[in-house]
């Protein structure tokens, strides 16, 4: 269970925590793009980002 939050188009998407993208892609649907992120602790954060809020 995560947190939504809206913002308008062109807002840069900003990460959780300093880290590496280790992929992405465009499978997410409505949520948009699923990114993960491997985390300087060592944990991947995988966050659905950029969707249209439909």
């Amino acid at each position: 269970m995560g947190e939504d939050f809206a913002a308008p188009t062109g807002v840069p998407v900003v990460a959780v925590r300093y880290g590496t993208i280790v992929w992405s892609n465009g499978k997410g649907g409505a949520y948009g793009q699923w990114v993960g992120l491997r985390a300087d602790n060592g944990h991947v954060c995988t966050s659905a980002i950029c969707g249209s809020g439909r």
